[in-house]
């Protein structure tokens, strides 16, 4: 009997792109010496999400940015924004994990659009509150960052 494992794909705009470049891999946050370099900490995501998907060893808040909170000016604005371009965002572990009972949470998260079950596509990497939701130009471009195909 043979069993076939579930194929994850990760891809990145061309913002995304940027980001991570200019992302330290050697030097953990100057604050939180004892945290891993933000580089680090998004390649361990994207290697986690790549082995297992949302069903693996990934700690952090992860949720539908149309959940935003009813008194945003904008509310409207950004649950519409959201839906359409179907965007969720990670909370990253940036600068470090924040924990509690439930799931962990974090000042920085990935912005991403769930292309579908199996696939991502990274966009953006920003503060979290206040939630601002990633530019239409942030969303352009794909690059096939990784997949486990």
């Amino acid at each position: 009997m043979s069993t076939q494992a579930t194929q994850y794909k990760v891809s990145v705009s061309y913002n995304f792109v940027k980001i991570f470049k200019n992302l330290d891999s050697t030097k953990p946050p100057f604050r939180y010496p004892s945290e891993q370099p933000d580089a680090i900490k998004v390649v361990t995501f994207i290697s986690e999400y790549l082995a297992n998907g949302w069903d693996g060893s990934l700690n952090g808040k992860n949720i539908h940015s149309e959940n935003v909170p009813t008194d945003d000016p904008n509310w409207l604005k950004k649950v519409e924004y959201a839906q359409k371009h179907d965007l969720y965002h990670y909370h990253i572990g940036i600068p470090y994990y924040e924990i509690s009972d439930d799931y962990s949470t974090s000042e920085y998260v990935i912005h991403y659009k769930k292309i579908d079950n199996y696939h991502i596509k990274l966009v953006d990497l920003d503060y979290h509150n206040p939630m601002t939701l990633p530019k239409e130009r942030y969303l352009e471009g794909e690059v096939d960052l990784f997949s486990n195909y």
